[in-house]
């Protein structure tokens, strides 16, 4: 095979990422958990040994050598290396962690430090990496439907409903497919085909919403997809997907980068439908 290239680009790194989504479909078991590994904590491919990753993924570390030789390497050292001139560790972050070192915190107040530090590197990430041409495909997509249905559960239900006040709030008709009383799956049997479904899951991914918005893509509906990597099974049907990488697990870390670009997006398909139709759209809800 022949060597993947980088350049520290965005683009360049972006093609990597998606060289490894391309393979993950023929990949053995020990493989795929490298792979998903790798597309969700890039910093550490960068940083640690061969044999630390192993250890930490659950796979022997010949296995490191031969995921990187599927994906065209000649060896793990050199896939490490690519993964290093895009994402060494930040100034930023080096600069962050040594005030936290130089003035820790302790107590109940930690926390609040820890969570602020993790959203600022989050948000940093997310201005840098955000697939916009993906961000601006959804916001066409969104303003074409005749409603978009919000499909989200657990740990993803929070930002979904930021997305669906956003939109209602501006006039943007939104339905929340929220499961109550077991009718999700019926619900998106029902939509229209110029309905959209917004599908928000990350993993652990719910299966009611991987199996509702499989099903309205199958009929030939249009699905936008938020969620955590190019492997997670909404990516494989939905028409969009747009990534915002989460940590595990969510209850202890941040989601503000999550939520803000749903709240984003919901105001940018607000500003580009036309005005007849928000004059059309649902009325705003109290604050």
């Amino acid at each position: 095979m022949e060597q993947f290239e980088m350049n520290g680009g965005a683009e360049a790194f972006e093609g990597l990422r998606e060289k490894i989504a391309a393979a993950y479909p023929a990949l053995s078991p020990q493989l795929r958990l490298i792979a998903e590994f790798a597309m969700s904590n890039p910093d550490q491919i960068a940083v640690e040994t061969a044999q630390n990753l192993a250890r930490r993924i659950g796979v022997p570390p010949s296995s490191m050598v031969r995921f990187a030789q599927t994906i065209g390497y000649k060896g793990f050292n050199e896939l490490k290396r690519d993964y290093r001139e895009h994402l060494v560790y930040r100034l930023g972050e080096i600069t962050e962690r040594e005030a936290l070192i130089a003035h820790p915190s302790s107590g109940a107040i930690a926390a609040v430090d820890a969570l602020m530090s993790e959203t600022r590197r989050d948000l940093d990430k997310l201005f840098k990496e955000l697939d916009r041409k993906q961000f601006d495909r959804a916001v066409i997509e969104l303003v074409r439907a005749d409603r978009i249905h919000v499909l989200a559960q657990h740990a993803a239900f929070g930002v979904g409903c930021i997305f669906h006040w956003t939109a209602l709030s501006l006039g943007t008709p939104s339905n929340l497919l929220n499961g109550t009383g077991g009718f999700t799956g019926r619900q998106a049997e029902l939509l229209g085909l110029e309905d959209v479904i917004l599908a928000i899951s990350f993993s652990p991914y719910q299966p009611v919403v991987i199996q509702s918005a499989r099903a309205h893509a199958a009929r030939g509906g249009v699905v936008v997809a938020v969620t955590d990597t190019l492997l997670s099974p909404l990516a494989s049907f939905a028409q969009v997907t747009l990534e915002t990488p989460q940590r595990l697990p969510f209850v202890t870390h941040s989601q503000v980068a999550t939520a803000c670009v749903l709240q984003a997006l919901a105001i940018a398909v607000s500003e580009t439908r036309p005005k007849d139709d928000q004059a059309q759209g649902a009325a705003r809800p109290p604050a």
